[in-house]
């Protein structure tokens, strides 16, 4: 039966039609989007086939009573066609037909005393509140004579009206729509009691499971079962339409039926950032952001996310690698609130073969891409052949590595059929990707004895390999070690061979099979080719003065250094001395002149960089610095001292060193410079102590006079002091020495040789005897 009041429930909606009752707050477009992402999941309100939710349009009442239906428990029972029309106005054959027929039936909606419907007409904000109020439970009873106010009150006392900005009389727009239906959903129903959690959702087996962080799928992290997602909450199924753009974000949840996630939505006084790990220093990380490198603090107890595991920022800081993906929380203070770290989110790696190597990556816009070759920010004109390459898509981030390693196939484990880790020239290194598996596999092409040149990529394992040969470059180096060795054939027999280890610029040695011996070029740079398997040596001369080093204008004289120039100091050129060598940078060869004895090899770029270089005992890092701790002699029959009875000990940040039968020019307390041929000291010499009362230390220099002198990063500061067995050298910390200066009766300070030579300040005594 058509009720009376209706008509006057529309005469008063028309006589306050100017009346403005607002809801709270109001929200932009981002939050809108949240909102339209959050209920679709459910089906209740749609847009067009391609997406548009047509926000600004008005809602007819034959739009909102499908609307109503679809958010009710009987949304399952609407028939699909109807053979009576329900309404005068809503012929059987309406597209709505069957939704207002549902609607009315459960009493959501009312016809007019002239048995219309009015479908086209469109609803009014109070007309919508009224029917939602009917889905929560309420009844005509519980409004009051009031109308509409009286619905309105209860609306807004249990937050049906949130963030709307309708008013009483005004029609109800998709946009508004859209929040009422989501209010609906996060409202309780009349019968839930205050205590209980549960809300309107539940009528589609939906609980909200509040404040979790969406961490991962299988995409970011592969422990991640597929169609599944990994949350701080518990891991779950992926429901149709989640918005996975929300990776990262904290929020609240909703599960359908205990294991599926259908819906998400953020806490928006919360940023999400997601950035590309470009180095770690401490708690400090450097991140890619849009084309610039960032600096970002994290706390060691900061909550990180990992998968679908919570840990801290000490315990996965140490994994950090570059390339690799973080996603950071900020507060609305910009304070780090979590961090999620997704490691191998890389595509690759890929070998450059080619100029299409991008489109293999899938990059799809090289030249808009942050590219970064070993470490060094560059071009894609920089990339070279036979480089390995990888792409986050993400961050819009090419990663390239260099490094190529040449030397014996000699062993595959656990198996060569099954290979994860090979052995090249007697080192090992784990296999990364299906090009380095296919080619060392026994299905591959490359046997146990081939000399091969294996590409290394991002974590130091094997990418890629090929024969030796068909490297186009040969290997630099300066040459360490000769002799011959048995080794494997294909056939796993064994066969001599001689070999040669040659250490490279960047400090790494590798062994080679050679053609023959050549301890003749023992210490000396050397340039190794390859031909059937077997390397040949030949030795490097050079003799080019380069001049003053420049660090900070990367020029050595007037040529340009490379950014990752790379740099061998070696202790010596003659064949018979001990072999010592140490990697360098070029700040610290800092105003240091470089004559042509300083130099051993030199190579340049197209360009006319500095690429590479091997300097002769510039710096004097690879040698060993020591406290002489000891001197002991003895008399012969004439009591006159026996050289052969002398006895010295000497410490070196720890590790003790002696030497007898011989005159050292070092005396009980000096610094001594050791020359060491593996633990057995094979030379020493004086160092030159500095004279003058110490003014001031610093953890990189000491001030003796008026002249302040840099100390070596691995500077070893000792305490002297006494007791009945003779003088002691502790080894203490220069912050304890510095902060006791005046204290101490006497410092003794002694460098290797000259600054401007490349010396260092190497040992400091504080003597508190």
């Amino acid at each position: 039966m058509i009720k009376k009041s209706i008509s006057v429930i529309l005469a008063l909606c028309i006589v306050l039609s100017s009346v403005c009752v607002f809801a709270d707050g109001e929200l932009n477009e981002a939050d809108i989007e949240n909102y339209i992402s959050f209920i679709s999941s459910f089906n209740i309100i749609n847009g067009d086939p391609d997406g548009n939710y047509r926000l600004d349009d008005l809602v007819t009442r034959a739009e909102f009573s499908k609307i109503a239906v679809a958010a009710s428990e009987h949304r399952n029972s609407v028939a699909a066609s109807l053979s009576v029309s329900p309404f005068k106005d809503v012929p059987y054959t309406h597209w709505a037909a069957p939704y207002v027929k549902a609607a009315l039936s459960n009493k959501y909606v009312n016809g007019y005393e002239d048995a219309s419907f009015r479908p086209d007409q469109n609803v009014l904000f109070e007309e919508a509140i009224t029917v939602f109020l009917k889905l929560l439970g309420y009844e005509n009873s519980d409004f009051g004579s009031s109308w509409p106010y009286g619905p309105y009150g209860i609306a807004k006392n249990i937050n049906l009206v949130d963030n709307m900005q309708s008013q009483i009389g005004s029609y109800l727009t998709r946009r508004e729509a859209v929040i009422l239906v989501y209010n609906l959903l996060n409202c309780k129903t009349k019968s839930t009691p205050v205590s209980s959690t549960e809300k309107y959702m539940s009528v589609f087996n939906c609980a909200v499971k509040e404040d979790i962080i969406l961490v991962a799928t299988s995409k970011e992290d592969s422990s991640v079962g597929a169609n599944k997602i990994a949350t701080s909450g518990g891991t779950y199924k992926i429901g149709k339409g989640l918005n996975l753009d929300m990776l990262g974000k904290k929020g609240d949840g909703i599960i359908k039926d205990g294991d599926e996630l259908i819906a998400f939505m953020p806490n928006t006084e919360y940023t999400t950032k997601t950035y590309a790990v470009y180095s770690v220093l401490d708690d400090k990380v450097l991140v890619h952001d849009n084309g610039t490198i960032k600096e970002i603090t994290f706390k060691d107890g900061l909550d990180v996310y990992e998968g679908g595991k919570q840990s801290s920022f000490s315990a996965v800081k140490a994994k950090l690698a570059m390339g690799d993906e973080i996603t950071v929380r900020y507060d609305d203070f910009g304070a780090v609130d979590y961090l999620i770290y997704n490691e191998g989110t890389l595509q690759g790696p890929v070998t450059v073969s080619n100029t299409g190597w991008a489109s293999s990556l899938g990059v799809s816009d090289i030249s808009s891409a942050f590219i970064v070759r070993d470490g060094v920010k560059c071009t894609s004109g920089d990339i070279k052949t036979n480089d390995i390459v990888y792409y986050s898509r993400g961050v819009n981030m090419v990663l390239a590595y260099s490094k190529k390693v040449t030397g014996v196939y000699e062993d595959a484990s656990p198996t060569r059929d099954n290979p994860t880790s090979v052995k090249i020239s007697g080192v090992t290194y784990e296999l990364e990707g299906a090009a380095a598996y296919n080619k060392l596999s026994s299905s591959g092409t490359l046997k146990f004895g081939d000399t091969v040149t294996v590409l290394i990529g991002r974590s130091g394992k094997i990418a890629d390999a090929i024969s030796a040969g068909s490297v186009s470059s040969s290997v630099v180096g300066y040459l360490t070690e000769t002799g011959s060795k048995i080794y494997k054939d294909s056939n796993n027999n064994d066969y001599s061979a001689f070999y040669a280890k040659i250490v490279t610029t960047d400090g790494v040695e590798n062994e080679y099979k050679t053609d023959k011996n050549y301890s003749a070029l023992k210490n000396t740079a050397v340039n190794m080719t390859f031909a059937n398997g077997e390397g040949k040596a030949t030795r490097i001369t050079v003799s080019e003065a380069l001049g003053t080093v420049n660090a900070s204008k990367m020029k050595i004289g007037k040529t340009a250094v490379s950014e990752n120039v790379q740099i061998l100091d070696v202790s010596t050129t003659y064949e018979d001395e001990p072999t010592l060598y140490a990697k360098v940078y070029l700040q610290r060869l800092d105003g240091v002149d470089l004559s042509a004895s300083n130099v051993v090899y030199v190579e340049k770029s197209a360009a006319g960089e500095i690429e590479k270089m091997i300097l002769k005992d510039v710096t004097g890092d690879m040698y060993t610095y020591a406290v002489t701790a000891k001197v002991k002699t003895s008399k012969d029959a004439d009591g006159k001292v026996d050289v052969r009875g002398y006895q010295y000990t000497f410490d070196s940040n720890g590790t003790t060193y002696t030497d007898t039968g011989r005159s050292l020019p070092v005396s009980a307390g000096e610094g001594a410079k050791l020359v060491l041929s593996g633990q057995t000291v094979d030379n020493v010499k004086s160092m030159n102590a500095i004279t003058g009362n110490v003014r001031e230390l610093t953890s990189s220099s000491i001030t003796v006079g008026n002249t302040k002198y840099a100390l070596a990063s691995d500077v070893i500061v000792y305490t002297m002091t006494y007791d009945n067995s003779g003088y002691k050298y502790l080894i203490t910390p220069i912050d304890t020495v510095a902060e006791n200066l005046a204290s101490y009766k006497g410092i003794s300070v002694y460098a290797d040789k000259a600054e401007s030579k490349g010396g260092r300040v190497r040992i400091i005594v504080a003597k508190k005897v």
